[in-house]
Order: C-alpha cells, then structure tokens, then sequence
C-alpha cells in the first residue's frame, strides 16, 4: 500500500507537477502556504514554495490549485513529493481525488485544519499605552534651616529635612565644603550619605572663614 504523506506519480511532459489542495478548516481571505520537496531516482531533493491567497468555497472547503515545476525534473520520471501547508503545521494525509499516481496530472490531497492545546485563534482589539516610571523622577528637595555651631578646629551644622522627598522613602545627605561662597567642593566631606540632620566637619583650621551646602540624597 502506497504511504499516502509521500505520493508518488509521474512528472508531465512540459516538467511539471500541478497539485489541488484542500483545505478544510481555513480561513477564506487568510493566506497559505504550500511547500516542499520533489525528488526522483537521483535522490537530490528539489524545493519548492507557492504562497496564495486563500480563495471563498464554491462547493464545499476551498482549495488552492498550484503548479510545481521546479528546475531539473524529467519528465514521464516516476517522483516522490512531499508537501505541507505552513503556518497550520499540517502534512497533506489523504489522496483524495484525481488520475492515478502515476499518470500525472491534477492530484488532490487534504488538509486537515487542528483545533485543540496550542491552537491559535482570532487577534483582540488593538490598543496603546505608554509607560511611566512609579519611583523617583524629581529627587528629595533642598534641605532647610541649615546653621553651624563653630568648635575647636571643627564646625557643627544641623538642618531641617526637605519638605519633598521626591518619591524617596529613605533620605541622607551629603556635605560639601569651600573657602569661597559658591566655592565648595564637587567631592562631598562625608564618605557616605548623612541618615540624621547634623554633621561635624573636622581637621579644619581656627581663624579660617569656610563655606557649606547640605544636598539631600535618594536612598531607595
């Protein structure tokens, strides 16, 4: 019994191969893809693809009619074709209609459309949106009601938290320092961020005027 996933029959006299696929279950106005392989005693497999759009039924399931006629066939050649409808991932199972396998001619073979796990069904609807950032976008606020109290080579300064903390739930501050007003340093005097309100800068020199701003960091 001839293995129906792998007909064989003659090639035509002009080299061709022209086969009638049905297709049970698809979509009139979707498009379909018919591929695959053509080999004869030579053994060299010769590819073949026809993309078509898939026509409204007359009678019964609508089906596409295509014509094989790749390079190198010969012609009154038994061959072996191998054919699948792509996308659907469905083998042509049954020879339904047509002359004998090996007179040539129109073949007709079916294809069965699955619907079960795995299967893909229609699109929603389309709609956009465009995302936001949920944590900080602005920082925590300035610091308020800084103030210094000057010690033996050292100066204290306290302050107030921001009013805002710029979507941060934890908060510290870094101190920096100059000799100059608008002077100070890129490279705050803390090694780490501040988690209270004061700071005692040390090592300074008596008798020397130095200028501070407090900046308030986002910890989380």
């Amino acid at each position: 019994m001839p293995d129906p996933y792998v007909p064989e029959f003659n090639v035509n006299p002009d080299g061709s191969v022209v086969l009638n696929v049905q297709l049970d279950g698809f979509t009139p106005g979707n498009w379909a893809e018919i591929s695959g392989y053509i080999t004869q005693t030579s053994g060299a497999f010769v590819p073949f693809s026809d993309i078509q759009k898939i026509p409204d039924p007359v009678q019964g399931p609508p089906s596409l009619t295509v014509k094989v006629a790749p390079p190198g066939l010969d012609s009154g050649v038994v061959a072996t074709v191998i054919t699948r409808v792509a996308e659907v991932k469905i083998w042509p199972t049954v020879l339904n209609a047509g002359p004998s396998p090996r007179q040539g001619g129109v073949q007709t073979w079916v294809a069965q459309q699955p619907y079960g796990a795995g299967q893909q069904g229609s699109q929603s609807n389309e709609v956009s949106a465009i995302p936001t950032s949920t944590g900080p976008v602005t920082g925590p606020g300035a610091p308020t009601g800084l103030k210094t109290t000057a010690g033996d080579s050292q100066i204290t300064l306290e302050w107030d938290p921001p009013a805002s903390g710029g979507g941060a739930t934890k908060i510290g501050y870094n101190i920096y320092q100059g000799r100059a007003s608008g002077g100070e340093s890129l490279t705050p005097v803390n090694k780490s961020p501040i988690t209270g309100t004061s700071y005692s800068v040390t090592g300074l020199q008596n008798g020397t005027k130095y200028y501070f701003t407090v900046v308030a960091v986002a910890l989380d």
